[in-house]
C-alpha cells in the first residue's frame, strides 16, 4: 500500500495594502480642513501687517512730526512778535498788536506742544518735549525782562533778547528737530518694512489659496476617477468659494498698499514740506525783525535771513521745500496753490530787499514800518497760500488713511465666514461618499 500523498502548501506573502479609498477620502477632507486655516492665517497675518502699519503711519507718527513743525512756526512767529514789539517801543497801539500777536502764538505752541504730550508714543519722544517746555518758560522769562529793561537801559534790554534769540535758535528749534527726527525715523522705518513684508504677505495668500484649491480640485479628480462620480457639487462650490475668497483677500491688501502709498509718498511728503517751509520762513521773518531791532548784529541776521530764505524756495535747484513741494504735485488744485507760494515768497523777499536799503540809508523809521506792515502783509499772502496747498495734502492723507482702514476692516471676520463655509462644504461634500463605504 502506497504511502498517502502529503500536499504540498505553498506559504502566503503577504503585501502591505495601499491606502483604501476611505482613508483617501478622509486624507482629503482633513487636507482640505487644513488648507482652509492656513489661507485663514494669511488672512489674518497680512490683514494685521497692513492695519498696523497704517496705524503707525497715519495715527501714531504723522500726526507728531506735523505737531513738531506746527510747534517750530509758533516759536517762530513768537519771536517775530516779540521782536516786533521791541522794535515799537515808542508806539502803544503797534507794540500792543505785537504783543497781542506774540500771546496768541505762544498759546499755540503751548497747546500743540501738550497735544504732542499727550500722544507719546516712543520714548524718543519724551525728552524733546521736555526741552520744548523748558525752554519756552526760559524764553518768556527772557522776552519780559527784556520788555522791562527796554525802559531804562536801551543797552541792557538788546542784550536780554539777544540771549532770548539764542534760546530759541540753540535749544526750542533744535529741540523741535529731535521731535521730528524720533518720530520720522519710526515712520520711515515702518514704511520701508511695509514695503518688504506686503510681497511677503501676498506670497503667503497666493500659496495658501493655491494649496486649498489644489486639494479641492484634486479630491474631485479622485472621485471621479475612483468612484466614477461626474461631479460634487459641493466641492465645485468650494472651489469657486475659495478662488473668490483670495480675489477678495488680494485686491483688500492690494488696496490698503496703494492708499498707504498715496499717504506716504504722494500726500504726507509734501505735508512735511509743507510745514518745513512753513516754520523756516518764520524764523527767516523773526531774522528781519531782529535785523531791524539789533544792528550790532545785524549782518548776521541778514545773513540768516537769506540762508533761511534759500531753504525755504530754491526752485530752481536740487533742494529747497518749496522745491520739493513742485516735484511732488499730485492732487487737484495742488499745482495752482503751491504756485502761488512761490510767487508770494518772491514777493516778500522784495520786500526784505527795501527795508535792508531804507536801513542802510539812515531810514530806521520807513525800515520799521515798512517790516511790520507790507512786509508782513506779503508774508502772510505767502502763508495762505502754504496753508491752502497744506489743507489739499492733510485731506488727502485723511482720507487715504481712512480708504486703507477701510480695506482691511473686517477682514478677519469675513475671511473666517468663508474658511468656515469652504471646509464645510468640502466635509458635507464628501461625508456621503463615506457612508457609502460603511453601509458597504
Amino acid at each position: 500500500m502506497s504511502a498517502p500523498a502529503v500536499a504540498r502548501v505553498t506559504p502566503r506573502v503577504e503585501v502591505p495594502p495601499g491606502a483604501t479609498t476611505p482613508q483617501l477620502l478622509k486624507q482629503g477632507m482633513y487636507a482640505s480642513v487644513a488648507c482652509a486655516l492656513l489661507f485663514l492665517t494669511a488672512v489674518f497675518s497680512g490683514a494685521r501687517a497692513h492695519r498696523e502699519a497704517m496705524q503707525i503711519i497715519g495715527r501714531d507718527t504723522a500726526p507728531g512730526i506735523i505737531a513738531a513743525q506746527h510747534v517750530a512756526a509758533a516759536i517762530a512767529d513768537m519771536d517775530a512778535s516779540a521782536a516786533d514789539m521791541l522794535l515799537y517801543s515808542k508806539d502803544a497801539q503797534n507794540q500792543n498788536a505785537s504783543s497781542e500777536a506774540y500771546g496768541a502764538r505762544r498759546k499755540e505752541a503751548v497747546e500743540v506742544l501738550i497735544a504732542a504730550a499727550e500722544n507719546i508714543k516712543y520714548e524718543d519722544e519724551r525728552q524733546p518735549i521736555r526741552n520744548i517746555a523748558l525752554g519756552l518758560s526760559s524764553y518768556a522769562e527772557q522776552i519780559q525782562a527784556a520788555r522791562y529793561m527796554q525802559l531804562t537801559d536801551p543797552r541792557g534790554y538788546i542784550e536780554l533778547y539777544r540771549n532770548a534769540a539764542r534760546t530759541i535758535d540753540e535749544k526750542l528749534l533744535p529741540a523741535v528737530e529731535q521731535l521730528d527726527h524720533a518720530k520720522r525715523s519710526v515712520f520711515d522705518r515702518t514704511y520701508d518694512d511695509q514695503r518688504k513684508w506686503s510681497s511677503g504677505t501676498m506670497l503667503f495668500l497666493v500659496l495658501s489659496s493655491v494649496a486649498l484649491c489644489g486639494v479641492l480640485i484634486a479630491v474631485q479628480i479622485f472621485l471621479t476617477r475612483r468612484m466614477r462620480r461626474v461631479i460634487n457639487p459641493l466641492l465645485l462650490t468650494a472651489t469657486g468659494l475659495a478662488a473668490l475668497s483670495f480675489f477678495y483677500m488680494a485686491e483688500s491688501f492690494t488696496n490698503a498698499d496703494h492708499e498707504l502709498k498715496v499717504a506716504k509718498e504722494d500726500a504726507f511728503e509734501s505735508i512735511h514740506s509743507l510745514w518745513k517751509a512753513r516754520s523756516v520762513a518764520y524764523s527767516a521773518n523773526a531774522d528781519e525783525s531782529r535785523y531791524l531791532l539789533d544792528s550790532a548784529h545785524a549782518g548776521q541776521y541778514e545773513q540768516a535771513f537769506l540762508e533761511k530764505a534759500d531753504r525755504v524756495e530754491k526752485v530752481d535747484g536740487s533742494s529747497g521745500f518749496l522745491a520739493d513741494e513742485m516735484k511732488n504735485v499730485t492732487f487737484p488744485g495742488e499745482s495752482e496753490a503751491a504756485v502761488a507760494a512761490i510767487t508770494q515768497f518772491a514777493e516778500y523777499k522784495k520786500i526784505d530787499q527795501q527795508i535792508r536799503a531804507l536801513e542802510r540809508s539812515g531810514q530806521h523809521v520807513s525800515a520799521v514800518h515798512l517790516c511790520t506792515g507790507n512786509s508782513n502783509k506779503a508774508f502772510q499772502t505767502f502763508d495762505n497760500a502754504v496753508g491752502e496747498t497744506l489743507q489739499i495734502n492733510q485731506t488727502a492723507f485723511d482720507d487715504a488713511v481712512k480708504r486703507g482702514f477701510d480695506a482691511v476692516n473686517h477682514l478677519e471676520m469675513v475671511a473666517s465666514i468663508l474658511c468656515g463655509i469652504i471646509a464645510l462644504l468640502a466635509v458635507l461634500g464628501l461625508l456621503p461618499r463615506l457612508r457609502e463605504y460603511s453601509a458597504a
